[in-house]
């Protein structure tokens, strides 16, 4: 074998043995301390514990998704109260259109606007205002 060919190989192993190094690490880390927690509960309180981190996972998801709960908002769609979440966002906007005279040409016009997203928990409705 050349001498590229034994640099390739040997990064080639250099490299699996870091993803493995990732691995076991990632499992260390993330898995073990959960096994070892959820080993010591009866099975009706594990679930319960599973079900409330699913329950954790899931509004972290829609507070980055669509922001906090006001309870002061009323949805339309549904008519309750403190389900609605906030958001404000930064949309482009694009308009085209033709200008001129006899000569008419394409023009498109890109602005930035502010929109406030919001979204009901309860009916799942999301709209811009």
């Amino acid at each position: 074998m050349s001498e590229v060919e034994n640099l390739l190989h040997q990064l080639l192993g250099d490299i699996i043995v870091f993803i493995l190094f990732l691995a076991i690490t990632t499992i260390t880390i993330f898995w073990v301390p959960f096994y070892v927690k959820t080993k010591k509960m009866n099975p009706e309180e594990r679930k319960k514990y599973i079900e409330e981190l699913q329950r954790k996972k899931h509004e972290k998801y829609l507070q980055n998704a669509f922001g906090c709960t006001n309870p002061k908002l009323i949805c339309p769609h549904c008519q309750i109260q403190g389900t609605i979440r906030a958001k404000s966002e930064k949309r482009l906007l694009s308009t085209t259109g033709k200008i001129g005279g006899i000569l008419k040409t394409n023009t498109t016009s890109t602005t930035i606007q502010h929109v406030t997203q919001h979204h009901c928990d309860n009916c799942g409705s999301t709209w811009d205002i």
